[in-house]
């Protein structure tokens, strides 16, 4: 359960997220995850956020 986590600057090479629930846990700026792998854990609820900490541009699910 990473529900909430911050994961931003987190290396992910490797990871499997297929089960993890990740509603509302933040990303950014993190090694090993691919657009399409983001696009998945956007539309599962993740919170993608721009390496430079602003958060005008932070990517949530539609």
């Amino acid at each position: 359960n990473l529900s909430g986590a911050n994961l931003s600057g987190a290396n992910l090479s490797g990871a499997n997220l297929s089960g993890a629930n990740i509603e509302n846990a933040r990303f950014g700026n993190n090694q090993g995850l691919s657009e399409s792998i983001k696009r998945e854990l956007i539309q599962r609820g993740a919170i993608f956020e721009d390496s430079s900490g602003d958060h005008s541009r932070i990517l949530l699910p539609k």
